[in-house]
């Protein structure tokens, strides 16, 4: 995983291989609810709020490795520099968000379901 400007971010090919190493990943897809439905990343849960999710970061399992995405990754690079300033040091933004993962053609992961969808109580 990459340093860019204090921010940490972790290219599409490198985020497909840590899918496929099954490493101990949480991704948060900040796009919203259609957007999500649409396309998105396999086990990637949908939290179009982010408000709501500063709120609750309590939920947000600090021993995992989070990966925030957004359409284009600049809102995900902005919250993770809230994460980091609030004490987590494994989160990271999709650089180039889900532009960046589809125009690399990284389609594997890409299913169109809602299946893990929710948003935080």
């Amino acid at each position: 995983m990459a340093t860019t400007h204090q921010t940490l971010c972790i290219q599409p090919l490198e985020l497909e291989r840590l899918i496929a190493q099954d490493k101990r990943l949480m991704i948060i897809d900040l796009r919203s609810m259609g957007e999500y439905m649409h396309n998105h990343i396999s086990n990637a849960t949908n939290m179009p709020s982010t408000t709501r999710l500063v709120t609750h970061l309590e939920d947000v399992d600090r021993s995992l490795n989070v990966v925030i995405v957004c359409r284009f990754g600049d809102q995900s690079a902005l919250l993770v520099s809230k994460f980091l300033a609030l004490g987590f040091e494994n989160v990271f933004f999709l650089f180039g968000g889900m532009s960046a993962w589809e125009e690399l053609h990284v389609t594997s992961r890409i299913i169109p379901s809602a299946s893990n969808s929710y948003h935080l109580h």
